[in-house]
C-alpha cells in the first residue's frame, strides 16, 4: 500500500472563509511541524484569495496583456509588416 508523503517545506495553508466576520484557524501540523499560512495563492495560473475574490486574478491577466499590448504597439510604430507582427503575437 502507498503512503503519501507531505514536504511540508513546500506545503502552504490556505483557509477559505466567506463570513462576514472572520474567525481564527487553527494552524495545519504535518511532522509535528506547521504549514506557512497564506493568503493567497497561484494554482496551474489561476490566482485564488482567502476570500474568493478575483481582484488579484483579473489584475495580472490586465499587466499580462499590457505588456504585449506594448509590444505589438512598438512594433506598429517602427513600420513593422502586419505578416511579422502576427507572427511575433503568435508566439509570444
Amino acid at each position: 500500500m502507498l503512503e503519501l508523503q507531505l514536504n511540508v517545506d513546500k506545503c502552504k495553508e490556505l483557509a477559505i472563509d466567506i463570513k462576514r466576520f472572520r474567525q481564527s484557524f487553527v494552524p495545519m501540523l504535518i511532522n509535528d511541524e506547521y504549514l506557512d499560512y497564506v493568503t493567497e495563492v497561484k494554482i496551474l495560473g489561476l490566482n485564488f484569495s482567502n476570500n474568493l475574490w478575483w481582484n488579484d486574478h483579473i489584475s495580472d491577466v490586465i499587466k499580462k496583456a499590457y505588456k504585449r499590448l506594448y509590444f505589438l504597439i512598438l512594433l506598429k510604430q517602427a513600420s513593422v509588416p502586419s505578416d511579422d507582427i502576427l507572427n511575433f503575437y503568435c508566439t509570444y
